[in-house]
């Protein structure tokens, strides 16, 4: 597996034992809405329940640079994420 594919799926991935919504107990529930339950762990939609808007985007900008410094689109990741989020 490529570094890109192995990343696409780290994007992909959804936890089995956590739901966006028992992550949004964290941060008092302000975040969810009934369609994040399909957000994978990886995305805006879980990370603000779980973390809250600032965190969750410092988080992902940090994960962005990691993906970035060893050569990998996370951009291109992204994209093949949301596109098998829609297919679901």
């Amino acid at each position: 597996m490529s570094p890109t594919e192995a990343i696409v799926e780290l994007y992909r991935w959804k936890p089995d034992t956590v739901s966006a919504k028992a992550a949004s107990r964290v941060t008092g529930g302000a975040y969810y809405e009934e369609s994040d339950e399909k957000a994978p762990l990886l995305s805006e939609a879980f990370l603000y329940n779980l973390l809250g808007k600032e965190d969750a985007r410092t988080f992902m900008a940090l994960l962005r640079s990691a993906f970035e410094s060893v050569g990998v689109d996370p951009r291109r990741a992204e994209n093949s994420r949301a596109k098998a989020v829609e297919e679901k």
